[in-house]
């Protein structure tokens, strides 16, 4: 068709051609154009005027485009998969299951012979050279923060944050109860924030409890439970911030004595008269008892005054 055969349609013995062998473009026009199987029972392709472009596998639909994009229907498979979103206030992908009897969420799946420490998953700034969240081939262990590649096989979770350090926030129902961090390049910290207070737990019973006031409070359901403290030197200092010091003993019958330390003299204390003070014994070692002392032994060297 056309000077110099710009337009043919032939066959060739074995395939079937619409060939344009001119300048400009080969236009197919109509409002709604369809491609169909050769018995003309089953849809290929449909271009809709001022709608989708449908794209069909077997029969089914596929691919469709939309005013905001493209649908796809069953499964993507791709090398490689690039989005670039430049608007707005919106997120650049969303990742929705609407089955609600099987709600799985995005499967990631590594390598065949993943090697340990490559990126699986990675989330970086813009231009790619700092990344906040990388999740690591072969081991799954996670890096949050900071230099997450810094990739330890022994590490199952890292946090790092440039000044503070690997903060977690715990909340309730909102409210902000505790965080863990670092308060400097030497110090591990667990803290509850405001008026709240930490507890610690063993085996689903509570072992030791902090209050917002700093007052610690150590309990155990073992008969013989002990506080045991080890170490070289002092091993353990108890210091009042106002006063005198002292340690309270409390027997199973609630009754109780104190140890204390009342301007550089060791005192014991017991009830009776408002627990008043039943033996001191100074700096230069003088004891005095408050009472009656009842002996059944013999005192030697003794000078009772």
């Amino acid at each position: 068709f056309g000077t110099g055969s710009d337009l043919q349609i032939y066959h060739d013995g074995s395939n079937s051609y619409i060939k344009d062998t001119a300048t400009g473009n080969l236009n197919i026009a109509g409002n709604d154009i369809q491609i169909l199987n050769a018995a003309a029972d089953e849809a290929m392709a449909y271009f809709a005027q001022d709608g989708a472009v449908t794209l069909y596998h077997n029969g089914v639909s596929k691919i469709a485009t939309s005013a905001t994009g493209i649908d796809v229907t069953g499964t993507v498979t791709a090398d490689k998969l690039n989005v670039t979103h430049t608007g707005q206030g919106d997120f650049v992908g969303v990742f929705q299951n609407t089955t609600s009897a099987t709600p799985y969420g995005v499967h990631i799946k590594d390598a065949a012979s993943g090697a340990n420490g490559y990126p699986l998953l990675t989330v970086t700034n813009s231009a790619g050279s700092v990344p906040y969240l990388l999740v690591h081939s072969g081991t799954g262990n996670v890096g949050i923060g900071g230099n997450p590649n810094a990739y330890s096989g022994y590490t199952s979770l890292t946090l790092n944050h440039a000044t503070n350090g690997g903060i977690i926030d715990i909340e309730r129902g909102g409210t902000l109860i505790g965080e863990i961090f670092t308060s400097d390049a030497n110090t591990f910290s667990l803290a509850a924030v405001g008026a709240k207070a930490i507890k610690f737990f063993t085996n689903s019973t509570e072992r030791l409890a902090i209050s917002s006031s700093g007052a610690a409070t150590f309990s155990s359901t073992v008969a013989t439970g002990e506080l045991a403290v080890s170490g070289e030197g002092t091993v353990a200092v108890f210091e009042a911030t106002d006063g005198a010091s002292f340690i309270a003993i409390k027997d199973d019958d609630g009754t109780q004595a104190f140890l204390g330390c009342d301007a550089g003299t060791f005192v014991v204390q017991t009830s009776g008269s408002s627990f008043s003070t039943k033996l001191a014994i100074n700096a230069a070692g003088a004891a005095t008892f408050r009472s009656t002392i009842t002996t059944t032994g013999e005192i030697a060297g003794g000078l009772f005054k």
